[in-house]
This record gives structure tokens, sequence and C-alpha cells, in this order.
């Protein structure tokens, strides 16, 4: 069973650091922020990003957040610690 809620980019803990997968890391960083952002409220394969219930500690879909954890310290992005993601509550 799960539900959709949004966190704030900035709260969301991801449960290893970057560079754990690099070749995604690297098609992630040629995605603009408007791609990127699309890869977390409408992933094609659906895979929304995961969390349990109640928690800001990732399950599933760390490194797109890295990647948007990345560029939200980029003052030129448009991502920012207050930009909401859809995360999916698995319980």
């Amino acid at each position: 069973m799960s539900s959709i809620s949004m966190r704030r980019l900035g709260d969301l803990v991801p449960i290893h650091a970057p560079g754990m997968n690099t070749t995604t890391e690297r098609i992630l960083r040629q995605l603009s922020d408007d791609e990127l952002l699309r890869t977390t409220t409408q992933p094609l394969d659906h895979q929304m990003i995961k969390v349990r219930p109640g928690s800001n500690r990732l399950l599933d879909g760390n490194t797109r957040v890295i990647e948007l954890q990345r560029r939200m310290n980029d003052p030129q992005s448009k991502i920012k610690p207050d930009t909401l993601i859809p995360v999916d509550e698995v319980f």
C-alpha cells in the first residue's frame, strides 16, 4: 500500500553518497532543470521517489534527488531547497 505526498527537496535525505551510480549521474547531469524535475514528477517508468510515511529518508530515487540537491545549491538553477517533490510513501 502506498500514497503520494509532497516533500521539500532540501528535507530529503539520500541513503547513499554521490558517485554510487556514475552512469545514471552522467545522464541526469545532461538534462535541463525542467527535464530533471520531470523525471521526479512524471517518471516515464512510473518509479516515483520513495520514502516511508512521515520520513524524509529515501528508499528509492537517490540518484535523482542527489542531482536535484546538487543543483539547488547553484544560484543559476531554478531548483531550490523549497521545491516540492512528489514522493510515494510506501508502507
